[in-house]
């Protein structure tokens, strides 16, 4: 850290380093450039096409999330002072259930030493401090994890938050510290990583799910289609069976339909089930490709 970061005045403890509204809203200065308009620091614009992408996705998650739609910069002050204290009541919340299901050997959690987890530590960082997102962000990536797990093998949607705002909560904090670091001439390349990774991580997800949803639809479509021909060549089973014994004894019988009604328990007794009116029907078509005069 260079001692002009060490210089940070203490009011910008909730500040933004760039202004969202300027930089991301339509028709502003940010916007149509696709520059960040710094609010401090040094104020010149910073222009950083993956950066700013990643930031307007987050600016658009924010703003959708606004009842009227008007958002403000009291809409990111209040994301950035209150929602990391939401997310560590949801972690700490849901920690005795996931501990549970640990214990019970339902719920396999690896270390980054490849060891199993045995049970998920709560969070007790004060979460309104300016570095809160990196302090808290461990734990929550850890439970995002396990949502994904838990909806993937359970084919239904179970995260217990807004995926979306966390994920733009996160973007838009790691691209502060980001941004303050180009600011001083030391952007950090793992800093710059994380600014793009919970969205990454969410479309990798969604790409996930639909390729499972693809192959499910590819499983039941081929199993449908094995049941029709099954069913298929059953039906033709059956009416060579009627047709060939039909061909053989058709004077015995006054009308086609008194032979469907004949030939539907003679079917019966050979394992297939048709209605007579089907089964004359049957005769019908076999007797005028034949040329057989029906009576």
């Amino acid at each position: 850290m260079s001692n002009k970061e060490l210089k940070l005045p203490a009011q910008r403890t909730y500040d933004w380093s760039f202004d969202p509204i300027k930089s991301f809203r339509e028709g502003e200065e940010g916007e149509q450039n696709k520059t960040f308009i710094m609010t401090g620091f040094d104020e010149k614009p910073i222009s950083d096409p993956i950066l700013w992408e990643a930031g307007k996705r987050a600016f658009d998650v924010v703003r959708s999330k606004v009842e009227d739609g008007e958002i403000t910069t009291e809409s990111f002050k209040e994301l950035r002072e209150r929602y990391p204290s939401e997310m560590v009541k949801v972690f700490n919340s849901m920690k005795e259930m996931f501990d549970k299901l640990i214990t019970d050997g339902r719920l396999i959690l690896l270390s980054e030493a490849a060891e199993p987890i045995t049970e998920l530590p709560p969070i007790t960082v004060d979460p309104r401090g300016f570095w809160a997102h990196s302090a808290i962000e461990p734990s929550l990536v850890m439970l995002d994890d396990i949502c994904e797990q838990q909806c993937l093998q359970m084919d239904i949607e179970c995260f217990p938050y807004d995926r979306e705002l966390l994920a733009a909560y996160f973007t838009l904090s790691h691209l502060d510290t980001t941004l303050i670091g180009v600011s001083f001439g030391d952007a950090g390349g793992l800093d710059y990583d994380w600014v793009t990774h919970w969205f990454e991580k969410i479309d990798a997800y969604n790409r996930t799910k639909r390729n499972i949803e693809l192959r499910d639809e590819c499983q039941k479509r081929r199993k449908s289609q094995s049941m029709n021909s099954g069913r298929h060549a059953k039906r033709n089973e059956a009416v060579q069976l009627v047709t060939q014994d039909w061909s053989k004894r058709k004077s015995e019988f006054r009308s086609a339909e008194k032979a469907g009604v004949y030939y539907a328990d003679w079917l019966e007794a050979r394992g297939h089930e048709y209605e007579p009116r089907t089964i004359t029907n049957w005769i019908r078509k076999y007797a005028k490709d034949n040329g057989i005069k029906l009576r």
